[in-house]
């Protein structure tokens, strides 16, 4: 019987740190060299992947021209944000604003691996300020710099020599207001580029966001597709069976304003293997099932709010057939067997991870837009 289907609030997208995390989680498939010289193919372009870089804080900008203002975070003050706008001060001090990147191939992997046991990804350095707004932020990857606070060391920054107290400048807290009205948020802009005590604190802030252009977003993932086919790691894209996705789609959004914006299947993919809720392992990493494989399809779709109801009804009604999720105590037990493992202990014992399987049709929509501001402030 079909299930009804599912919704859900957004996911986050997945940039280059999530990147990574996700090799470091593929460990036990594909072996801790493998998913090395995947990252090192994928980032050795980035800026700092080749070696130590140093960073100047200023970027290049006149310390005295009166424009210009620099936050230092909690990380080189020792005592909270401090913001340094006096133009004298910050000429004093520009030989001392830089510090040196050390991000790497190996940095990057290690922090992945750090920040699944719980360390920050990075720590905050700064945020250069030009005519009242943001305009870079300064960090650098936790493993790489950790250990420099309140380290006057000059072969890693210059910045360790203003960790003294009292440190420079004025100090500051970062506020963020929340709008639900574009005209509440364009109000609140206005007001604070006319503060002369107020700095905007994102990158480009002091250029308003854009209002609701009335468009919505629809993700559809339909059920999981099991099949008693070897998983395969390097399988090209299925044609066919975009095809008949593209089809589906098309049905959905016939008649309407609706476009597709994207047509994703993957397969056949592994099922990895748990006794007792612990993952298998062998030489070659986690141990997946010979015989049985999942196959995943998603649809992106683009469309007016106005049209959103009707797309969901659509989507809603369609017949998809559910998982043959029978398929998998069978195939445990043949993989138990071919393994030389007990299996008197089955079915109880052994599991696949089903975070894998989608059970009913899953739609995610993109809610009404809401407007952020997040802003420097001197305390009182």
């Amino acid at each position: 019987m079909q299930e009804k289907p599912r919704w859900r609030w957004p996911l986050t997208r997945v940039g280059t740190f999530g990147l990574i995390l996700a090799l470091v989680l593929g460990l036990g498939v594909f072996g801790w060299w493998q998913v090395r010289n995947a990252v090192q193919g994928l980032f050795s372009g980035l800026p700092g992947a080749q070696g130590p870089a140093r960073v100047e804080m200023l970027d290049g900008r006149d310390p005295a021209s009166g424009r210009v203002a620099l936050v230092l975070e909690d990380f080189v003050t020792g005592s909270g944000p401090r913001l340094i706008r006096d133009p004298e001060v910050l000429a004093r001090l520009a030989p001392d604003l830089w510090y040196m990147d050390q991000t790497s191939v190996g940095s990057m992997i290690g922090q992945a691996t750090l920040t699944l046991m719980g360390m920050p990804p990075v720590q905050r350095i700064g945020t250069l300020l030009e005519d009242g707004a943001a305009v870079r932020d300064f960090t650098c990857l936790s493993v790489d710099c950790i250990g420099w606070r309140g380290k006057d060391d000059r072969s890693l920054w210059g910045l360790g020599a203003l960790s003294a107290a009292p440190p420079p400048g004025e100090p500051v807290e970062q506020v963020t207001g929340w709008y639900d009205t574009h005209d509440a948020y364009l109000a609140a802009h206005a007001r604070a580029a006319e503060d002369p005590l107020t700095w905007f604190a994102k990158p480009g802030g002091g250029t308003p966001d854009p209002g609701d252009d009335g468009m919505r977003g629809i993700l559809v993932t339909l059920p999981t597709v099991i099949s008693a086919s070897p998983p395969r790691f390097d399988a090209p894209p299925d044609q066919e069976a975009q095809a008949e996705l593209e089809t589906l789609a098309r049905g959905w959004i016939e008649g309407s304003s609706a476009r597709i914006e994207g047509i994703h299947a993957t397969g056949p993919n592994p099922f990895w293997v748990l006794k007792d809720d612990d993952r298998l392992h062998d030489e070659n990493g986690s141990r997946t099932l010979p015989d049985l494989s999942w196959h995943s399809a998603e649809i992106s779709l683009q469309l007016p709010e106005a049209e959103v109801e009707t797309l969901l009804s659509r989507i809603g009604a369609t017949d998809r057939p559910a998982p043959e999720t029978a398929l998998i105590a069978p195939a445990i037990a043949r993989a138990f067997a071919l393994w030389g493992l007990d299996t008197a202990c089955l079915p109880g014992c052994g599991a696949i991870d089903r975070n894998r399987i989608t059970t009913a049709i899953d739609i995610y929509v993109t809610p009404a837009p809401h407007w952020q501001l997040p802003l420097w402030r001197l305390l009182p």
